[in-house]
């Protein structure tokens, strides 16, 4: 039998808009997800990349703890999700080998 390859991605856990210290979102009025986020669900994030930009224009780092070149993101800036503050899901890229099926 012949095998393939399939990207797969493994969710790590989501990642939350910035708040307060009185646990108020900043996102309400004082950060968006960032604009390089926009439409690019499952492109690659690493420590470093822009994530949430503020009102003045200020810029909010991932800063992990995860690392590697496998980590990607999806769900960004998902309506649904706003208020369980989640901002997006952090996820790894698998590639995993499947035996293909023969039908007869």
């Amino acid at each position: 039998t012949e095998s393939c390859s399939v990207e797969a991605y493994a969710r790590i856990r989501p990642i939350s808009f910035p708040r307060y210290e009185s646990g108020e979102l900043q996102g309400d009025l004082r950060a968006m997800r960032h604009p390089n986020l926009h439409g690019n669900d499952f492109s690659p994030l690493a420590i470093g990349d822009p994530i949430f930009k503020r009102w003045d224009g200020t810029d909010i780092y991932f800063d992990g703890p995860e690392e590697g070149e496998d980590l990607t993101f999806f769900f960004a800036n998902e309506a649904a999700y706003y208020e369980k503050n989640v901002a997006f899901v952090l996820a790894r890229t698998r590639k995993l080998s499947i035996q293909r099926l023969k039908l007869s």
